[in-house]
């Protein structure tokens, strides 16, 4: 028996193409001229089994000799030829010949007897270059043939975030040898310390064991492709570990966020409140009746005509992981006010949910995809919801934080009685061309001197107050978004003449009663986080004009727009009030005054 290509060997090292160059060979020959092709060979080691198995083919098949306990020995039949046979190294040697394995050989005539004894000590040396990655398996006695999880899937580094790698002595020989680390490609940084190193860094057995860190700098082309080698050379021969390396990128593409302000200011949504299908009122939005209930509580957001693509107020949110290929998955998380759906509508084409729980897996194969995230409470303060994605084989993250707006609104008159002509003023803004005062409510002033106690036989105006105060979530808004109280009306008024009670107007369907003015809107969020706006609905008599008496009821709805970059989208729900007056005209029916019921 020959050794073909030397008499070192390497534990457990991975295939290469189908073969594996740290398989020693030994050549077997059978010459004697009485050999038939039928008769035997026994093969054995000797010592220490767990470090030598011995094979037939270099890509591990066929083996002959195993490291488990009691196969020492092995017949068969070479073949009256030059027989290979490979030697695979399972654990570092001691390094002394004395303790070391070894190889015998004796022929086997008709397979009835041993011819000649034993022949050929042959040792081997195992000689094991070592190096470990956090996280990443190193190979052992008993893994899958030819396969550790040093190469395949290999280790995972995500994208900025850094990895421990620890270079060991050379095992297996006492001459302690250098050893020389390497790599391949541009997606990482190995660092010692705060020095970056170059690829072909030689460390000195006295160095080791050494520590150092892997950064991945960009996302691998494709799985793998980034190789760390460490290898010795001994008597001719080199000896390696290598581990296969992936930078992975897991992205969040967040609608109209650019990626580099994905944690501040991150994503700004409002509260769904909006009815974009228009199915909100149940039964129907005639006044008084109606129960209103906005988008973010309706199962399924679409209309042909009125929303054809589905619920305009989600955004989108692409998520996606680097390099293509991998296996494992992406696992989604979100928090703070938001809801997550696959699509527009938040159903499927089969009719089921879209809805996307917190923690839902998506395979790294199924990638990239896009969710839509909906807005269904008010943020606390800013930046305390966040969407999160995370690969399930490596820490690699993306992070996009959301700030949800809302504005709940409320009336100050809304329940009781009034308060008093000199309530307190809430806000800065004086109705415009009437008496009528922010947070108080207005009384007939004929002279618009804004006092009481005037002599009202000339009154013209007559209103009734209502101011709402919107509190803004979250809390501290100054110029990040802006917002807009909106209302609309739905108007009746009767009056009386020869003939009896006679429709005067009747304003159906509901209509904006907004005239994009701020003058009786306080738009800027106070200290206490606060805005106002303030309406006098009324009448006023009309000279020359005899009518006996008069009546009116006004409903309204009021709800607050914020504007989120250039687009307006609706923030609260609706604010439902109404104003009722009568009038009763004075001497003459040029003047009037209140009255308690039309007909007083």
């Amino acid at each position: 028996m020959d050794k073909a290509n030397g008499g070192n060997s390497e534990p457990g090292n991975p295939l290469t193409q189908g073969q594996d160059d740290d398989l020693v060979q030994f050549n077997l020959s059978v010459t004697a001229p009485e050999t038939y092709y039928s008769d035997k060979v026994e093969l054995a080691h000797f010592r220490d089994l767990t470090r030598l198995r011995v094979w037939g083919q270099r890509n591990r098949t066929n083996l002959i000799l195993t490291d488990a306990p009691g196969y020492y020995s092995k017949k068969w039949t070479p073949g009256y030829q030059t027989t290979p046979i490979y030697v695979e190294g399972r654990a570092a040697s001691s390094g002394y010949q004395s303790t070391d394995p070894f190889l015998r050989w004796q022929y086997w005539g008709d397979n009835s007897y041993a011819l000649g004894g034993w022949n050929s000590d042959f040792w081997v040396t195992v000689v094991h270059v070592d190096m470990d990655m956090d996280g990443v398996k190193d190979e052992a006695p008993g893994d899958p043939l030819g396969v550790t999880e040093e190469t395949i899937p290999g280790g995972f580094i995500p994208l900025g975030g850094m990895k421990a790698l620890t270079i060991k002595k050379v095992a297996g020989t006492t001459t302690q040898p250098d050893v020389t680390l390497s790599w391949t490609g541009s997606k990482i940084e190995v660092w010692d310390g705060g020095t970056k190193l170059t690829s072909g860094k030689v460390y000195h057995d006295s160095e080791l064991p050494k520590t150092v860190s892997v950064k991945g700098i960009a996302p691998g082309s494709s799985v793998r492709d980034t190789e760390i080698t460490l290898q010795c050379t001994l008597g001719g021969q080199t000896f390696h570990d290598t581990i296969k390396l992936t930078v992975v990128k897991v992205s969040l593409d967040v609608e109209g966020v650019p990626e580099n302000q994905e944690e501040n200011p991150g994503l700004y949504i409002n509260v769904n409140w909006d009815d974009d299908d228009g199915d909100g009122w149940e039964p129907n939005d005639t006044p008084p009746n109606g129960t209103y209930t906005g988008d973010k509580g309706d199962p399924y957001v679409y209309d042909p005509v009125k929303a054809p693509l589905g619920d305009d107020d989600l955004r989108f949110v692409g998520i996606n992981i680097e390099p293509s290929g991998l296996t494992g998955s992406v696992q989604l998380t979100y928090s703070g006010g938001i809801a997550v759906w696959e699509t527009m509508t938040k159903k499927l084409l089969s009719g089921e949910s879209s809805y996307v729980a917190s923690g839902a897996q998506f395979a790294a194969a199924s990638l990239p995809t896009v969710v839509y995230v909906e807005g269904v409470s008010g943020s606390l303060v800013f930046r305390n919801g966040e969407l999160k994605a995370t690969y399930s084989l490596c820490p690699a993250t993306d992070l996009a934080k959301v700030t949800v707006f809302e504005v709940n609104l409320a009336g100050f008159f809304a329940y009781g009685d009034q308060h008093e002509d000199d309530s307190v003023k809430q806000s800065q803004s004086p109705r415009y061309g009437s008496s009528d005062k922010n947070g108080m409510i207005s009384w007939d002033d004929a002279n618009a001197d804004g006092q009481k106690g005037d002599n009202d036989v000339n009154c013209i105006f007559f209103h009734n107050c209502m101011e709402c105060q919107g509190t803004v979530e979250p809390t501290r808004v100054t110029d990040q978004v802006q917002f807009d109280i909106k209302r609309d009306k739905w108007l009746r008024t009767w009056y009386i003449t020869g003939d009896g009670w006679q429709l005067l107007t009747e304003h159906v369907p509901w209509a904006s009663d907004d005239a994009n003015s701020v003058t009786d809107e306080d738009l800027s969020p106070s200290a206490t986080d606060h805005i106002y706006s303030v309406d006098g609905p009324g009448a006023y008599s009309r000279d020359g004009t005899v009518l006996n008496y008069y009546a009116r009821i006004d409903d309204f709805r009021e709800y607050v727009l914020v504007q989120i970059g250039g687009t307006w989208y609706q923030c609260s729900d609706f604010y439902k009030w109404h104003d009722k007056m009568s009038l009763k005209p004075k001497q003459g029916g040029l003047r009037y005054s209140r009255s308690s019921r039309p007909d007083s």
